[in-house]
């Protein structure tokens, strides 16, 4: 005898998995930029500046406040 899933089930588990990998990707994606944001610094601090991730392209462009950053050493 087979036993079926109902589709309630299969809809909430489904739900249940993309929210917990959301919050893994949120944390994930912060522990990056933390790590990148530090590689910088040390980067720059070798050459004898201050290193800070600084936007690739101006908002105007993006749309956006969280576009791609760049390592800029001042």
């Amino acid at each position: 005898m087979k036993r079926r899933i109902s589709p309630a089930l299969i809809a909430l588990g489904a739900i249940v998995i993309f929210g917990v990998a959301s919050v893994l990707i949120g944390y994930g994606s912060g522990w990056l930029g933390s790590r990148l944001d530090e590689r910088c610094q040390t980067y720059c601090a070798a050459r004898g500046k201050q290193g800070q991730m600084v936007p690739v392209y101006p908002k105007s462009m993006t749309g956006s406040r969280n576009g791609p950053n760049e390592c800029g050493c001042r």
